[in-house]
């Protein structure tokens, strides 16, 4: 008895069926692995979609997943190519702390606004330069001080250096509302 060759053909097929079987458990992981990763970001998707649905005036579907993939797609190339640690790790604001923030930033714009107008009224539309030095130590809550000062009409951040802060004003600078900011942003970290 005869042993039977294999043909050729059916031997090749057979490893191109392993290494496609291969390929599609091995993506699978990979794909499994990426929505793992992805999980612990799902927060900073929503609220990089949502900034995305409020720049772009609308809440259509598309335009939904499109704040979607760009979220994530930001969120990928942040981890890979900007960032030394985690998101966590680098941007230490706890939650609360940025609700404060953004209710006393929405609160003191409207009274910023209505302060400028009245100036301008008055004609004391006088512009002055100040220099303001923080107590705030942390460079991203530096930068959302200066951010929160140019947000608010009548008043432009020009300069940061460290802790120093540079700040172009309508009228005399109120510093009340500077240590309003640096008492919410001086709060502990997460």
């Amino acid at each position: 008895m005869g042993i039977k060759s294999v043909n050729s053909g059916t031997f090749w097929s057979c490893l191109n069926l392993s290494v496609c079987f291969f390929y599609k458990y091995e993506m699978i992981y990979l794909l499994g692995d990426f929505m793992k990763k992805m999980l612990k970001h799902i927060p900073l998707v929503i609220i990089f979609t949502v900034i995305w649905i409020i720049l772009n005036e609308g809440y259509k579907t598309m335009q939904i997943l499109t704040g979607i993939g760009v979220s994530i797609i930001t969120i990928i190339f942040t981890n890979r190519f900007l960032l030394l640690e985690g998101y966590k790790e680098t941007y230490k604001v706890s939650p609360i702390v940025l609700i404060k923030y953004f209710f006393v930033l929405f609160v003191q714009i409207y009274k910023s606004g209505i302060s400028s107008i009245n100036k301008i009224i008055r004609g004391e539309g006088k512009v002055g330069i100040s220099e303001h030095k923080t107590v705030i130590d942390d460079e991203l809550r530096i930068c959302m001080l200066a951010n929160a000062i140019t947000s608010t009409p009548g008043t432009v951040t020009l300069d940061k250096k460290g802790q120093e802060l540079t700040i172009l004003s309508l009228g005399r600078m109120d510093d009340s509302v500077l240590k309003i900011f640096e008492r919410i942003l001086k709060e502990t970290k997460e």
